[in-house]
């Protein structure tokens, strides 16, 4: 199984730990999953991983600042895209020396991130930490099996056979 994986799986359980019994305030979500997928990106020698990571990141601080910090609550949407392209510019920046990394990913990021913010509205289930532990899971799976199907692709290349 790819280090990713395991890094995402492990982040899982500890997200679950910071919103559940710990207690961290929900809107460290971005930021927290941010963190755990650039642990994944390095950790797991996953640097495809990485504009995700950063976008979420970005994104995830500006909600910080905005929800329990300096920033004006009124500015709210406004601080949360410049976060969130704060995040996308870093990783496009990233990518001038790093050229497998995808900034294509940031940017869905942002569109699927503010789709589940947009949703939020009227689906309050979304606002449920075990949700988005749940989704880690999932991405964990999804990263163990894509990266088992990207080395036996890899491992056919280099041995073509008689």
């Amino acid at each position: 199984m790819p280090g990713s994986a395991i890094v995402l799986g492990l982040g899982a359980v500890a997200y679950a730990a910071l919103l559940g019994p710990l207690g961290v305030t929900f809107d460290a979500t971005p930021l927290v999953v941010g963190s755990i997928a650039l642990a994944a990106a390095v950790l797991g020698r996953s640097p495809r991983l990485t504009a995700t990571a950063l976008t979420l990141i970005g994104w995830g601080a500006a909600v910080m600042l905005t929800r329990h910090g300096p920033l004006p609550h009124a500015r709210e949407a406004a601080s949360f895209l410049v976060g969130g392209g704060l995040g996308l510019l870093t990783a496009r920046l990233v990518a001038r020396w790093r050229p497998d990394l995808d900034v294509g990913d940031g940017s869905t990021v942002l569109v699927v991130g503010g789709m589940a913010f947009f949703l939020a509205f009227d689906a309050d289930w979304l606002y449920d930490w075990p949700v988005w532990s749940a989704f880690l899971v999932g991405w964990a799976l999804w990263e163990g099996l894509s990266g088992r199907r990207r080395s036996a692709r890899r491992d056919r290349g280099r041995n073509p056979g008689p």
